[in-house]
């Protein structure tokens, strides 16, 4: 889920393809990531753990912008 900074409400809704990754095309601007995924623990439940569920996202204009999502799967 993709909010923007100053925008009411959702800005855009992405799934991720089989490698997890995604593509949203939107105007520069900030925006935040906010992962859901069924599942996934966000308190160190059941793994795996989503590490980061919200991430602060900068687009620059004509380019593309990486957004870091970072798993644990409990595996040592």
């Amino acid at each position: 889920m993709l909010t923007r900074h100053g925008w009411p409400g959702v800005f855009a809704i992405s799934r991720t393809d089989a490698a997890g990754r995604f593509r949203v095309g939107v105007p520069p601007g900030d925006y935040t990531v906010r992962v859901e995924w069924p599942g996934a623990a966000f308190d160190g439940s059941p793994f795996p753990v989503l590490r980061n569920p919200v991430v602060p996202v900068r687009v620059r204009p004509h380019s593309f912008t990486t957004v870091p999502l970072g798993f644990d799967s409990g595996i040592r």
